[in-house]
């Protein structure tokens, strides 16, 4: 009898000693450090505190929407896909818990569009709206907006669920009893003018007829500067324009260029070809020319060519671009080898003088006096240069007085010291 109470106080022990540590950190400053996460759009802080107040609180769809949201913003930093598959399953919880929290359904078309499910992404959007989430919010969604400049018939979609749900509770008494008073937030909210918005269609409508002479004249380059500015006023009138009508006249404008989507990618392709080949060409020259500041801006000309093409979500164009940085890559590392062997490996040299040994007519052995930071060596052709990594004597040209060396890949020359 005495063992086996023994026995029961052992186990009890291990029992004991086997439950979780309570956080030491009361819940009400872990409430703060959420709080002041979220304010700061710290994420990575909103996560430890979430991850530590589940636990106390596992259905509260709050926190879980919390967890969504910094899940989905550390995962666009990192790119990381795993990242985004838990944010889906946290914003899933969300509804689970409560189907009327609209935002979790828009957070969860962010993760979808992210992961390239724009199907999906397209039915949470319109259950959103359908239970009253504003268009007008994925409007301002860096995501989400995409999809309404790439697809006029489907943001038309939305805005006719949207004016549906409104008319239902207008006329719904028991969804909608009292007019709800407006908050001070509200009551100072910027209405854009009739005038003013009608004004932006305009704007839009006349970008679409240069565009469209630009493409009929053949102008690459005009075309695709028009281009930008159409998508950029219509990104500025698809947040400002709320007059049903005038909406509608927007959408339809957008809609036309899109018919011509196809014709505007080989514009964008042959453009980017050609200028991308073009400067390329010009950089190469100075290259061989051995005029480095002048390739060096065309390197730089290059580049901010290629960020005009940045945003394009065409695969044809990415996978071009990419090929067109390649290149540039490898003109841009040749340019950085011959200002090394320029600015700080040359005035470490001298040529002193050249060697040829001679066997009846045959030379059977050439050589080069090379002082190297004030000490001579003898180095044979097709030799490394001693003390400098990277440097090869290739030929000596005895009637020119120089030779000709290999750094890292590039031909250089140096000439006999006077």
């Amino acid at each position: 009898m005495k063992w086996t109470w023994c026995l029961a106080l052992i186990a009890m022990a291990v029992a004991v000693g086997r439950q979780p540590e309570s956080s030491s950190v009361p819940e009400a400053e872990l409430r703060r450090e959420l709080e002041r996460g979220l304010e700061s759009k710290d994420w990575h802080r909103v996560l430890e505190a979430v991850n530590r107040l589940l636990p106390i609180h596992p259905n509260e769809s709050f926190l879980w929407w919390a967890k969504g949201q910094a899940l989905v913003s550390i995962a666009r930093e990192s790119h990381n896909t795993k990242m985004l598959q838990e944010a889906q399953a946290a914003f899933e919880k969300v509804i689970q818990l409560d189907e009327s929290y609209l935002d979790a359904y828009i957070g969860k078309a962010v993760v979808l569009a992210l992961l390239g499910q724009d199907e999906l992404a397209r039915i949470e959007m319109k259950g959103a709206v359908a239970r009253g989430y504003p268009v007008r919010e994925i409007q301002s969604n860096d995501v989400l907006v995409k999809f309404l400049l790439r697809d006029p018939p489907f943001f038309l979609k939305l805005l006719e669920k949207e004016r549906i749900f409104r008319i239902n509770v207008k006329h719904d008494p028991f969804k909608c009893p009292i007019k709800p008073k407006r908050t001070k937030k509200d009551s100072h909210k910027v209405v854009i003018p009739f005038h003013e918005q009608c004004a932006l269609v305009v704007m839009v409508r006349r970008a679409k007829k240069r565009l469209i002479s630009h493409i009929e004249k053949g102008d690459w380059e005009g075309a695709m500067k028009v281009y930008e500015e159409f998508r950029k006023l219509c990104e500025k009138a698809l947040k400002k324009v709320t007059i049903l009508s005038l909406k509608r006249e927007l959408m339809e404008v957008i809609a036309d260029v899109e018919k011509r989507k196809a014709e505007i990618l080989r514009i964008k392709k042959d453009w980017l070809s050609r200028k991308a080949e073009e400067l390329i060409a010009k950089c190469e020259e100075m290259i061989n020319k051995r005029e480095l500041d002048k390739a060096t801006k065309l390197l730089s000309t290059l580049d901010e060519f290629f960020r005009k093409f940045s945003d394009d979500e065409s695969p044809e164009i990415s996978q071009l671009l990419r090929r067109y940085k390649e290149a540039a890559a490898v003109v841009a590392r040749r340019v950085a080898v011959l200002k090394e062997f320029t600015n700080k490996i040359l005035p470490l040299l001298r040529l002193t003088g050249t060697l040829e040994e001679v066997l009846g007519e045959k030379v059977i052995r050439r050589a080069a006096f090379i002082e190297v930071a004030g000490q001579t060596e003898v180095v044979e052709v097709g030799q490394p240069v001693p003390r400098v990594p990277g440097l090869r004597l290739r030929e000596v040209v005895k009637e020119e007085d120089l030779i000709r060396l290999v750094y890292k890949g590039e031909n250089v020359e140096l000439k006999l010291s006077k």
